[in-house]
């Protein structure tokens, strides 16, 4: 009697160790797959930054071009 018992608390002890290390992977990939999603929106946080900055710079071109059209002075050509 007492043997059969030891045998079943083994095999429930296995299935219950089993299903909390099958629990942990889980975790432990969705953790990853969350950093990975993170370092892609990290970048795409820098590539939005990068392009509102060439937006600027290129706003900031076509102004002084009209600048120098209208005035014929080249110094808004300089910048």
């Amino acid at each position: 009697m007492i043997r059969g018992l030891a045998r079943r608390m083994v095999v429930a002890s296995t299935m219950v160790a089993m299903i909390i290390a099958a629990a942990f992977v889980v975790l432990i990939r969705k953790i990853n797959n969350m950093s990975h999603w993170t370092q892609a929106a990290n970048d795409s946080q820098t590539v939005l930054v990068l392009a509102q900055d060439v937006e600027r710079l290129i706003s900031d071109v076509q102004t002084n071009e009209r600048s120098f059209v209208l005035t014929g002075q080249s110094s808004y050509l300089e910048t």
